[in-house]
């Protein structure tokens, strides 16, 4: 090698080793060790990073936004409250999305606390949020993680407030059971609760957050098969991240992450169907409906055959009204971008049996139709079972209907 080659490749060599430790700078050091703590100084760097995570979650609390407010006197006391899942803080732009709903009345975004997801306390910012608007008739309508989560809303409101009437749950793409989860869903949960389970507290650190946020994405800088990493990639995905995650004020925390996924496997949908089986003061449990993709090879997020089959032998189970309504198009639980699918179900299959409920129910919306009394009840198909269905070949799937109704579990 003649001595401008040699020249050449001691300045690149020089140049991707100021790289390596620019990208190493902006990660931070303590971070990278985070998951082994093998520096005494590196630890103390984090554990202030967790302590200011701490403080800045500190006061942190569950917030309900106003999307729409109705002009007809006949829904005013009518609501629904949206939420989204995993990953998610504030869902107004979703609720936004979801125009069908009006035809209910209200609509309202239900933000989670960016610290965790306490049933508690986001039940009494539903609440207080329904005595404040005149609210006596709530609808519920969760996206992916969000619909267990308002499920168990639901059910603390349909128990313990007496002037407050749940008519509907909706859990849209939402896992349900042990199995709920695709393999890969799981694949990163569990590895999340691996380095949790070493060090809890890593949940405040925005640091460790980077860290696991770039090393998920490595397949936009990292090329497997020469074992290279493209620096320049690399310190893109780094801001990336920085801007959408750590920096962004309006993102969910590690620690409400944590919770979320923790709630999936702590808390689920069983004790919440439980809760709404009992007789509480004559009141009727309220029509729960399920929907998810028509082809569940197209929800890479949750195994909608599995948690299908889960929710409705809970239901069943507990004698609580439930329908499984598969959707063409949705993939997972994506509303905001496929808002004309997820508005076409609700106008054609959710919001009609909701409105026969308050006008056969509760005497509301004005008076009852023709065929009410049979929308209004979810009917009986107990010895029915759903199948895991064979995988359906695209001609097919073109040419069924944009929602078709699979499942139904009885009424009391």
């Amino acid at each position: 090698m003649g001595k401008k080659s040699v020249e050449r490749a001691g300045k690149g060599a020089e140049k991707r080793e100021h790289r390596f430790a620019k990208t190493v700078g902006k990660l931070g050091l303590a971070a990278l060790l985070s998951v082994n703590g093998a520096l005494g100084g590196g630890v103390a760097y984090l554990q202030h990073d967790i302590n200011a995570g701490k403080a800045e979650l500190a006061d942190a609390r569950p917030q309900v936004h106003a999307i729409y407010l109705t002009n007809d006197p006949a829904k005013a006391e009518v609501a629904t409250y949206v939420a989204t899942g995993l990953g998610t803080r504030n869902p107004s732009e979703t609720a936004r999305k979801l125009t069908a709903h009006h035809e209910l009345g209200n609509v309202f975004a239900v933000e989670y606390s960016n610290r965790d997801i306490n049933i508690e306390e986001l039940t009494e910012a539903v609440v207080r949020n329904a005595h404040d608007n005149g609210i006596k008739y709530l609808a519920f309508d969760g996206y992916s993680m969000g619909g267990p989560i308002e499920l168990a809303v639901a059910a603390e409101i349909y128990e313990k407030h007496d002037d407050l009437h749940v008519l509907s749950v909706t859990l849209n793409s939402s896992p349900v059971g042990n199995e709920g989860l695709t393999a890969k869903s799981r694949d990163g949960g569990r590895a999340m609760s691996a380095i949790l389970n070493y060090w809890p507290e890593l949940v405040y650190s925005k640091k460790a957050r980077l860290t696991a946020e770039v090393l998920a994405r490595n397949n936009d800088y990292y090329d497997k098969q020469e074992w290279a990493v493209d620096f320049d990639k690399l310190d893109a995905t780094i801001d990336s991240v920085e801007n959408e995650k750590t920096r962004n004020r309006s993102a969910a925390s590690g620690s409400l992450i944590s919770s979320q996924y923790n709630f999936h496997f702590r808390y689920g949908v069983e004790r919440s169907l439980e809760t709404l089986s009992k007789e509480v003061d004559g009141k009727e449990p309220p029509n729960v409906y399920y929907t998810r993709s028509l082809d569940p090879r197209d929800d890479a997020v949750v195994n909608v055959t599995a948690s299908g089959e889960s929710i409705v032998q809970a239901a069943t189970d507990h004698f609580v009204p439930l329908q499984v309504l598969d959707i063409h198009n949705i993939g997972h639980a994506n509303p905001a971008e496929r808002p004309t699918e997820y508005n076409r179900a609700i106008h054609d299959r959710i919001a009609p049996g909701i409105l026969s409920v308050l006008r056969v129910d509760h005497g509301v919306g004005g008076e009852p139709e023709y065929g009410d009394a049979i929308a209004a009840s979810i009917p009986t198909a107990k010895d029915r079972a759903i199948k895991p269905p064979e995988p359906i070949p695209a001609d097919i799937i073109d040419r069924l209907p944009p929602v078709v109704s699979v499942e139904l579990s009885p009424r009391r």
